[in-house]
């Protein structure tokens, strides 16, 4: 195992780019680059960015960490939802990094404002191009769900990189000004990384999230509804924490409106415990009590 760290580090290492950030000083933007090294990394930021007026952001290049940009309300949510996002991540993304040490957490000054933080898995890299709708096939039931910037993930978008305040304000991400700490945090140097997230569309594609990749309860549940209630479904993904959806794969009697099904998909909420056969209105929901 060791050997294969170290031929895929040596492999990032010899593909490395440049960190490309995106400086904002009034109406005038410009572009930098930076060696994915260490020693750069710190004489940039004590030199450019530390106590600059300009607002520098990471342009999000197609190598890059897996991460989450989250914002909210003041005090809604705390580090025990985003230690509950990462337990998640571990517990159920495929490839990734299972040693949780190796996420970081940078919390926003001036918490009474808002609430924000940057979460950066930084042995960890993504897959290039939209990956909002398979985050959601995996993590959507957890509570800071709701809070991240789902629009970071597409073409075209940049990062605040911390120690850098946002414009017009004094708010920044706090963190050691050390170049190792910064090269593990900037989600666009790949130096440190030496996993890969084998995420692959399930929502998209319509293919099934692997049952170990489930919460115990959502699993439970799950499997109560196939067996007990319709044999033809397949669990899809949890859709904003609260509706399990399911796919039909054929037609067939459904025992909750006593109608035939074409290809009409059903779902579960979980919070009135009812299932929607998805033939008309809401009505057609029936409550389900689990049974051991």
């Amino acid at each position: 195992m060791e050997v294969n760290k170290l031929f895929l580090a040596q492999r990032l290492y010899s593909t490395m780019h440049n960190i490309v950030l995106r400086k904002e000083n009034g109406r005038k933007n410009s572009y930098v680059k930076i060696d994915p090294v260490p020693w750069a990394i710190e004489a940039f930021f004590r030199d450019n960015i530390v106590n600059s007026a300009a607002t520098y952001h990471e342009v999000l290049m197609k190598k890059r960490k897996l991460f989450f940009d989250l914002d909210g309300p003041p005090n809604s949510f705390g580090q025990k939802e985003v230690n509950e996002l990462i337990q998640a991540c571990v517990n159920r993304i495929p490839g990734i990094d299972p040693d949780g040490s190796a996420v970081l957490v940078l919390w926003s000054t001036e918490p009474e404002v808002k609430a924000s933080c940057h979460v950066v898995f930084s042995t960890t890299l993504i897959p290039c191009g939209d990956i909002a709708q398979d985050l959601m096939t995996y993590i959507s039931d957890a509570a800071a769900f709701r809070h991240i910037d789902m629009k970071v993930y597409t073409n075209n978008h940049c990062l605040r990189v911390p120690l850098s305040k946002k414009r017009g304000t004094n708010r920044q991400f706090s963190c050691e000004l050390s170049g190792d700490f910064l090269s593990r945090v900037l989600v666009t140097c790949s130096r440190t990384c030496l996993y890969f997230a084998q995420l692959h569309s399930n929502s998209k594609t319509k293919k099934p999230v692997p049952f170990e990749a489930l919460h115990k309860d959502i699993l439970l549940w799950s499997r109560y509804i196939t067996e007990r209630v319709d044999t033809g479904l397949s669990f899809r993904r949890v859709k904003d924490g609260r509706f399990m959806e399911f796919d039909r794969n054929q037609g067939g009697y459904c025992r909750v409106c006593s109608r035939f099904h074409e290809r009409e998909n059903p779902y579960f909420d979980l919070k009135s415990l009812k299932f929607y056969c998805r033939r008309g209105t809401k009505e057609k929901g029936v409550t389900i009590e689990l049974r051991f």
